[in-house]
């Protein structure tokens, strides 16, 4: 997995998504505009090709020309890292919806562009930023390097325009092992990390204990742990993914860590997880499926069913599983039989 393909990758569904917009409602409201769509419901080869084009098999796309030049940076590599490990220390002293301080619903696209100028292609030997704009979407996306460790923070944004506003903010986060030493931060030899420290510090507002004992027991805990495939080929390892969702709050958070066994259960480990966070304005009244369209990493639209409440997967009550991992010193795992999968 290199660190431009994961770029490229979000900042195609980005771009599909934009180009494909849907209304999204309220509940006995006026339809709302929405940069958001499923990206398997848009074209790729439409998108990139321009209309009085014919589709060729032989035609290549050109990154370049599927989104707006970043800008010239205003912020140094250093400076990238100081605001954004500050960011995320303590989400700009607000609290979730608010990210970094950043209010969907009520921030206008001003106050979001006004942060976003101070970023554009920065590169040191320890630390990588970029950016790319669409029309109403965009991604922020920095890497910091220490001791081999990649720590990889995207924020991502979709805008409002006919509401000079943002309808959704998300924020996702992993680590990386690095596998080699002659490194290129274009094509770099990394692996997936979970459970390591420095990332764990990095993102502590975001990892589970703190989610739950700041803005208390969530409307719905969802988890699945992948099972085996029948045709593994080159698989390492199976996810197990757990949800929380705050509606009330307009708050989405998903960790997904490596799926472990124990005899006839399946362990799913928060505290080695990468994490993927999503806010909105909870006035829309949007819902879970809504979100996982574009804020899931293992939960999406088509799977959701598989997902079950934590009440069904596991011995515990939604009180229980909030008292027992809201304790920044718990580091347990979810245990859940194989037999109900």
């Amino acid at each position: 997995m290199t660190r431009i393909r994961n770029f490229y990758q979000l900042t195609l569904f980005l771009l599909l998504i934009a180009g494909c917009a849907a209304p999204m409602t309220r509940p006995n409201q006026d339809p709302v505009t929405s940069t958001f769509q499923p990206a398997l419901q848009a074209s790729p080869m439409k998108t990139a090709i321009k209309p009085s084009q014919e589709p060729s098999p032989t035609m290549t796309i050109n990154m370049a020309d599927l989104f707006t030049p970043t800008p010239q940076p205003t912020i140094s590599a250093e400076g990238a890292k100081s605001t954004i490990f500050t960011l995320l220390s303590n989400n700009d002293s607000c609290q979730l919806p608010c990210l970094w301080g950043i209010m969907p619903g009520e921030s206008d696209n001003t106050k979001l562009e006004s942060f976003l100028t101070q970023f554009g292609i920065v590169q040191s030997p320890d630390i990588y930023v970029n950016r790319a704009d669409f029309e109403e979407s965009g991604i922020l996306s920095f890497i910091y390097r220490e001791n081999s460790v990649h720590i990889d923070v995207d924020l991502y944004f979709i805008k409002n325009e006919k509401r000079n506003g943002i309808n959704l903010l998300g924020l996702r986060g992993h680590a990386m092992q690095e596998r080699g030493k002659d490194l290129d931060w274009l094509s770099p030899d990394v692996s997936p990390l979970y459970g390591d420290t420095l990332f764990n510090q990095t993102f502590e507002y975001y990892l589970l204990p703190q989610m739950l004992s700041v803005y208390g027991k969530p409307s719905q805990v969802l988890l699945a742990p992948k099972p085996d495939d029948p045709d593994p080929q080159d698989i390492e390892w199976y996810p197990f993914s757990v949800v929380l969702f705050y509606p009330d709050r307009g708050i989405f958070v998903e960790y997904v860590s490596p799926r472990e066994t124990k005899e006839s259960s399946y362990l799913g480990c928060p505290a080695k997880a990468e994490i993927s966070l999503a806010v909105w304005d909870p006035k829309t009244g949007l819902s879970l499926k809504n979100i996982i369209q574009y804020a899931g990493v293992e939960i999406n639209e088509f799977n959701l069913d598989y997902f079950k409440p934590i009440e069904e997967a596991t011995s515990m009550s939604l009180d229980e599983f909030y008292q027992k991992f809201k304790d920044s010193a718990n580091t347990g795992c979810l245990e859940t039989p194989k037999e109900i999968w």
